[in-house]
């Protein structure tokens, strides 16, 4: 299975009302969590909440709502400034 069925899979069950409680825990658990330990910091769940808003909706739109820009071959320049802004939530830099 590849990772983006994984993810597909998790967000379609995400709206399923009975199932939400369940993918909620299992996304702290096994994802955000994590993310915040190793961000570290004061500030690290505000910096892993954005860093996993950021990389959710760049998997959104590369691969079930696919934007020109971001399917198939991604320009070098789209690449670097994601890479910036993933470090800047990493770094917590300002």
């Amino acid at each position: 299975m590849q990772d983006s069925d994984l993810l597909a899979m998790l967000l379609r069950a995400a709206s399923d009302p009975t199932m939400n409680s369940r993918i909620r825990r299992l996304v702290q658990v096994r994802i955000f969590r994590p993310m915040v330990k190793l961000i570290g910091g004061e500030d690290a769940e505000h910096r892993a909440t954005l860093l996993l808003s950021l990389v959710s909706g760049l998997w959104l739109y590369r691969f079930m709502l696919p934007l020109k820009t971001l399917s198939g071959q991604v320009d070098a320049n789209i690449k670097e400034e994601v890479a910036i802004l993933i470090q800047r939530f990493i770094d917590g830099e300002d």
